[in-house]
């Protein structure tokens, strides 16, 4: 599977681009072509790595976001706060 997915160029198709001495952008072929060289690298999964980040980051979401229920019961215990503010400064 990491074969099919890199891209590897043949001998053939070296031997090509030798002779037409292709230059392209950002020196993948600047006059000379390596050895093969993977298009793009596979990266190895850290599954343990990427759940602890995935739930470090759900952590600091809870953190910054109040739950709906919260702000329902501070929103109907507003005017109760309200009332008792009143009440003290009258008293």
């Amino acid at each position: 599977m990491k074969m099919a997915l890199e891209k590897v160029y043949p001998p053939t198709d070296i031997g090509v681009l030798r002779k037409s001495k292709i230059k392209l952008v950002k020196g993948f072929i600047a006059g000379k072509m390596g050895d093969n060289q993977p298009a793009l690298k596979i990266a190895h999964s850290k599954e343990k790595y990427d759940s602890q980040k995935q739930t470090f980051f759900q952590q600091r979401l809870q953190v910054l976001n109040k739950p709906q229920k919260v702000l329902n019961m501070e929103r109907h215990l507003e005017k109760f706060e309200k009332e008792k503010e009143r009440q003290s400064a009258d008293a």
